[in-house]
């Protein structure tokens, strides 16, 4: 069911999606997770990236930007991560559903 963004369920989504990564990580080096609506505009994209993250064994996470600037919806974007399984990750991922907020509902 789609959910328009920060509207009615927007919260208990987002929540899903951490628990998909959540058990991916449990059981994968690398976790590819990206929105229906991601557009890769050059094909290699996805296989740059997680050659971008094996190459860098101290980080963990490569992210979709929502902008350029702060003036433009600059921030981070949970529509495409490439994510390394490590300790750091999985416990990010770790989300207990009681402890979302609804906010944005």
């Amino acid at each position: 069911e789609f959910r328009e963004w920060k509207q009615a369920g927007w919260s208990r989504l987002m929540w899903l999606k951490c628990e998909i990564i959540k058990k991916a990580l449990a059981s994968k080096e690398i976790v590819i997770y990206t929105d229906g609506d991601i557009v890769f505009e050059r094909s290699g994209a996805i296989r740059y990236c997680v050659d971008w993250l094996l190459a860098r064994p101290q980080k963990d996470l490569l992210v979709q930007c929502d902008g350029m600037t702060h003036g433009d919806g600059w921030g981070i974007c949970a529509g495409f991560m490439c994510i390394r399984s490590s300790d750091a990750t999985r416990a990010a991922f770790d989300i207990k559903e009681a402890g979302i907020t609804h906010a944005w509902d």
